[in-house]
């Protein structure tokens, strides 16, 4: 979130600039300016973290209801019989 302070900053005053320069902006305009800005900030931000280890294992936990779990348990029995 402290990365798009700045950019929406530098688009404001983009779109003051442009404004003060005689071109002509609209609302789609100064969405699309803070749009980008926004986009950029998130980049900026996502790449800016440190770096995830990739060779840490990970368990693979699946949710299994209990209901389930139950109705797999007598299945298995059942073939065991």
């Amino acid at each position: 979130m402290k990365f798009f302070l700045p950019f929406n900053f530098v688009a404001a005053m983009l779109a003051l600039s442009l404004n003060g320069a005689g071109v002509p902006l609209d609302l789609p305009v100064i969405l699309s300016l803070f749009f980008v800005a926004g986009l950029v900030g998130w980049t900026v931000e996502s790449y800016s973290r440190p770096a995830r280890r990739l060779t840490k294992a990970r368990i693979l936990r699946l949710p299994i209801s209990r209901e389930r779990k139950g109705q797999q348990t007598i299945a298995a029995r059942d073939l065991a019989a």
